[in-house]
């Protein structure tokens, strides 16, 4: 409880209005492609349906999912509404970088029974995570004022080591799948409005944010998740137990979603086990909806606990207090412009 009456203290104490240039550290991210231009990358906000849609989400309650008031109401710079584009290489990143020596993540296989088990505590294997909450001194502070810490979870999920396609895909929860990390992966959309998640909300260098109830989660790909960077290479399981591979074809050509199905699959010849097989797959790539657009298996749904309602007080206390922040920053502006320069008189 004093952890929320502090935060409640602390949301209109104004920060200073200093604003450092906009960083990334995650090179997968701002490297150009001839598949991907970081610069312009489509903007995808609402962009889900009621049945499963090529590059879009198939979420299984959005009148629930996306009315919570939870996340980032602000719009960076980097964000062209009119174009339909946002620029990750101007938008920050939250600053930091704390260790979890006590993470753990392990991925075993029962013959007796075909399974496949996943375990942990949803904390980053070796990696580190940005300062969380996000401080005030942070450049990412003025769009997300993220009040949550990141707490380790129970992750305990089973499903079959051989999944198979079924004829009618299944629709998503907000958790879909781990990295071989252990991080969590949700689908693409903020609970703020559908927001295109990445492109709004205020991730660190290794694309890792914790939600209301603590859980680290990625919405992307990012340069820290093990063999990433590989062609073709396993690098996480989504939660009907089929592979979650990089964004890199046996070729080395990087995928977008035009490449991929409705749940933003394929099926070509991967190493599954140890094997050469060919089997149906979810690729990341770099454009919307980023990692999977609906389950071709039957997937094990992994709940997220709800945020508590001092939870959502804060967020929208804070989101009132962002609108002060941000029209603080046009009034500085305005009142540096030299009267020559300014609309005074007219």
């Amino acid at each position: 409880m004093r952890k929320g009456i502090a935060a409640i203290a602390i949301l209109f104490a104004l920060p200073a209005l200093v604003f450092a240039q906009a960083d990334t550290s995650d090179p997968i991210w701002i490297t150009k492609s001839p598949s991907i231009d970081p610069t312009k990358l489509p903007l995808d906000n609402s962009a889900y349906s009621s049945t499963p849609r090529k590059g879009e989400i198939y979420p299984c309650d959005p009148a629930h999912y996306f009315n919570i008031p939870l996340g980032s109401s602000v719009t960076g710079a980097w964000v062209d509404i009119a174009a339909n584009t946002w620029d990750i290489t101007k938008k920050p990143y939250v600053h930091g970088q704390v260790s979890w020596p006590n993470a753990y993540f392990n991925v075993t296989v029962s013959p007796s029974t075909h399974t496949r088990t996943l375990k942990g505590n949803g904390l980053p294997v070796g990696g580190t995570t940005g300062t969380y909450p996000i401080q005030r001194s942070d450049p990412a502070y003025p769009y997300d004022g993220n009040p949550n810490y990141v707490q380790p979870h129970n992750v305990d999920i089973t499903f079959p080591q051989e999944p198979t396609v079924n004829a009618t895909p299944a629709c998503l929860q907000p958790i879909i799948g781990y990295a071989l990390d252990g991080v969590a992966f949700e689908f693409a959309l903020s609970s703020y409005n559908a927001h295109d998640e990445i492109a709004y909300e205020m991730q660190d260098s290794c694309g890792t944010m914790p939600g209301p109830a603590g859980v680290l989660h990625r919405h992307a790909l990012s340069s820290c998740i093990p063999n990433i960077t590989k062609r073709n290479t396993l690098v996480g399981y989504a939660l009907d137990g089929f592979g979650i591979f990089s964004p890199y074809d046996a070729n080395g050509k990087e995928l977008t979603t035009k490449d991929l199905d409705e749940c933003h699959g394929t099926t070509t010849s991967i190493v599954w086990d140890g094997n050469l097989v060919t089997m149906y797959h979810y690729v990341l790539t770099r454009d919307y909806p980023y990692t999977i657009g609906c389950f071709r298996g039957t997937p094990t749904y992994e709940e997220l606990e709800k945020p508590s309602f001092i939870v959502i007080f804060v967020s929208k206390l804070r989101r009132i207090k962002m609108a002060i922040i941000n029209g603080a920053k046009k009034i500085l502006l305005y009142s540096s412009i030299p009267v020559s320069q300014s609309t005074r008189g007219r």
